[in-house]
């Protein structure tokens, strides 16, 4: 019965979101640390005028040093924390939720294999590692350019075209990255289940 197995599956879904969502938020600092380690090749590759390194902070967040001195900022935006560089830091958590719905999913499924399981939570662990960083990256690109003040953006120098491709990049790894291929990730890995349960049921077929 399609509709009951169907069920049993939201069901052991929605268990296995709970549980493995509080494990990922447990481990969200650790998990953070591949997450600095590679967006720090990245900006300083892409702006090594403005970004000196990059360093997980905290429980959600990885903290974005800059090579511009505090003197740089608005005068509304100076601290007496931030007398001696420019640094923000960025959620990079909103751009990795896409794991622990990996995980869920690929827990929840019944009748594959251990191996199977195992190859569709590495590959979904790159590729959410990917979105994170390509989220992180693109949101930093975007502080960067657009909310550090003018004296900044000067030194930047960003073309309209560079500030289009910032905002467009932003926007596909916080709104469609993060949600979209993770469930596509996991689909791919169990086509054999989703296959029977979209397929029309063939009329006069029987039970």
């Amino acid at each position: 019965m399609p509709d009951l197995a169907s069920r049993a599956f939201l069901l052991r879904a929605v268990l296995w979101l709970v549980i493995v969502f509080v494990a990922w938020a447990w481990l969200a600092p650790v998990l953070l640390l591949p997450v600095a380690w590679l967006t720090e090749p990245v900006l300083t590759a892409l702006q090594p005028q403005a970004v000196a390194g990059v360093e997980a902070s905290g429980k959600a967040a990885v903290d974005i040093v800059t090579r511009f001195d505090a003197s740089m900022l608005p005068a509304r935006n100076q601290t007496p924390e931030r007398a001696h560089e420019i640094a923000f830091s960025v959620n990079a958590l909103k751009y990795g939720y896409g794991l622990p719905l990996i995980v869920a999913l690929t827990l929840a499924a019944e009748g594959v294999s251990t191996r199977r399981r195992v190859l569709c939570v590495l590959g979904g662990s790159v590729l959410v590692l990917a979105v994170q960083v390509w989220g992180v990256s693109f949101e930093a690109l975007l502080v960067l350019g657009r909310q550090l003040g003018p004296r900044v953006a000067e030194v930047l120098d960003f073309s309209p075209f560079a500030h289009e491709a910032v905002a467009l990049g932003y926007q596909l790894g916080s709104l469609i990255f993060p949600p979209v291929l993770p469930v596509v990730w996991w689909g791919g890995c169990h086509l054999r289940l989703l296959v029977p349960a979209f397929r029309a049921p063939v009329p006069g077929g029987g039970d």
